[in-house]
């Protein structure tokens, strides 16, 4: 919800592209890297995101409304006997290593 609600309220997100954060932010709203030097140099220009684009981008994408008739679409296929997934979610890529690289 953080990162939601920081877009909210105008200001761009920096952050590491773990869990759910690449499905919430873009390259409009914010920056994501697994690089300690990449991060750095990005808030360095974080003048440069938009705080009206930040804003709107959450509003259009993550508002109660929105999230409530997604979910409605999702149980009136369930109810209809569709299956939400057409193949059993897996992995993308394997991790290559049991840390994440930060010290």
């Amino acid at each position: 919800m953080a990162v939601i609600e920081s877009s909210y309220f105008g200001c761009s997100v920096f952050a590491t592209p773990y869990g759910s954060l690449p499905e919430l932010v873009n390259n409009e709203v914010g920056f994501l890297s697994a690089s300690a030097d990449d991060l750095s140099n990005a808030l360095n220009n974080a003048a440069d995101f938009d705080k009206q684009k930040c804003h709107e981008y959450a509003l259009n994408n993550f508002s109660s409304k929105l999230m409530a008739l997604n979910y409605l679409t999702c149980y009136e296929r369930v109810i209809n006997g569709e299956v939400l997934n057409k193949q059993i979610p897996t992995l993308k890529q394997p991790p290559e290593s049991k840390y994440l690289p930060y010290g």
